[in-house]
């Protein structure tokens, strides 16, 4: 706000400042996978660059099943993983996926 004077009106003015979420990136390398024995189990590594928590999943079903960052083996075949950071008020969500081959 700016005051009136003698030779100027006072004035005011409102604006609106929108940030948006800052983009984050997943850093999620192929993970070593042992040879096929059903129920055998390997681990799953990702990391957001947010620093927030990274969650799993396995598409198709029925190939692997992830609990957590375990992966157990089901089925022979192709399974793509997916490591997703679903985002904060400050960060955008991101994922990245990776195709692995069970066999």
């Amino acid at each position: 706000h700016q005051a009136g004077g003698a030779q100027w009106n006072s004035a005011s003015s409102t604006q609106v400042l929108t940030v948006a979420p800052a983009t984050q990136k997943i850093s999620f390398s192929s993970p070593r996978v042992p040879r096929f024995v059903p129920q055998r189990t390997f681990e799953l590594a990702a990391r957001a660059s947010s620093g927030g928590p990274v969650q799993f999943t396995a598409e198709p079903p029925g190939i692997v099943a992830i609990s957590g960052s375990v992966a157990t083996m089901l089925q022979t075949g192709r399974v793509s993983i997916t490591a997703r950071q679903e985002g904060t008020k400050n960060f955008a969500p991101a994922s990245v996926s990776r195709s692995l081959k069970i066999r």
